[in-house]
Parts: C-alpha cells; structure tokens; sequence
C-alpha cells in the first residue's frame, strides 16, 4: 500500500496541503489526511476549512510509505504533539519518506534529521549550522524532500511523485496539468 500522511493543523497553509494532496491522488497514490487538532475538521491559516480523512489517534501509521508536513503559522503546532514527532523520527529511522514545506521544515531541523544534509525551507535563517542550506526551491536528500514556500508546493508534490512512482509518473501527471517540470 501507498500510504502518504498529510499531517493538518489549525492555521496550516491550505495551497501546501491541498497541492500536495491533489497532484498525489492525480498520481492515483493513496493520500490520507490525518487531523492532529481532535477534530475532523482544520482550519487553515486562510480561513478555508477542510475535513481530514482521519484523527491521528485512529491511524496505524506502519502501513504508510511517506508522511508530508504542510508549513504555514501553525507549524509550532507540530512540535506540542509528541506522538507526531515519534512517528516522523520513526519514518526517517526506517528510510521512509519524510516530506516537509515552508516553516515546517525547521520541525525537521529541531528533531535532528536533517543534520548533515541538504534541505530548505521558508526561513532558512532559522536552521542550525548543521544543515547545509540549499539554494533550490525544492530539494530532495536521501529519504527527505523539503522546499521553501507556498509557491513551490507544486514542484514539492512532483518531487513526492517521482520519488514514490517515478520519473515518468512525475512527467505524465505534470504534462497533463501543463506544468513542465521535467
């Protein structure tokens, strides 16, 4: 199964989870969105309310293949739920793929996963020495894609695609939606 895990919390940016969540599915990889606020139903930092497929306390998270965290102001949010960071240290420790956009990259940063890689993200200012700044707007290092802000979330989600189905995957789907990436 291809399970990928969008994380949504309130005031998450609704463009980098709903790109990602669209071009997925376009891609037909099984996309759950896990609420970690104890409702089914998150409100962006813009206002828009999604329904999440799932409470994060109802998922079994060792199906997934990927988990992906939308950035936006309420990154912090991510970092008062435990039980989520267990689960993001635990794909990065398997070689599963750990994806993360905007401000929620530097959640990465505060685990230690991206010490001695490549990564960015909305305000690179806010990453420690140990992480070697890149200049790309998206930037995949082993098992973790990061990329700097809302305007990205497009090539972001291609970079999702073409590491979980490929490279030609990741070309049809852009091609069809007249988004040349490749």
């Amino acid at each position: 199964m291809l399970n990928v895990y969008v994380f949504l919390t309130n005031k998450f940016e609704e463009i980098e989870a709903v790109t990602v969540i669209d071009i997925l599915r376009r891609a037909e990889i099984d996309v759950l969105t896990v609420s970690i606020t104890g409702s089914l139903f998150v409100v962006g930092s813009h206002g828009i309310e999604i329904k999440a497929d799932a409470l994060f306390d109802d998922v079994n998270f060792e199906e997934g293949k990927a988990l992906v965290l939308p950035g936006g102001p309420g990154t912090s949010n991510y970092t008062k739920h435990s039980a989520l960071l267990n689960v993001v240290n635990n794909y990065y420790a398997n070689g599963k793929l750990v994806a993360a956009i905007c401000a929620a990259p530097t959640i990465l940063a505060g685990l230690g996963i991206l010490d001695g890689k490549q990564a960015t993200c909305y305000n690179t200012k806010a990453f420690p020495p140990s992480v070697t700044v890149a200049e790309q707007h998206t930037v995949k290092d082993c098992n973790i894609i990061t990329s700097k802000a809302a305007a990205t979330a497009p090539h972001f989600a291609f970079e999702l695609v073409k590491a979980i189905k490929g490279e030609e995957t990741a070309r049809t789907i852009s091609e069809k939606m007249y988004y040349h990436i490749i």
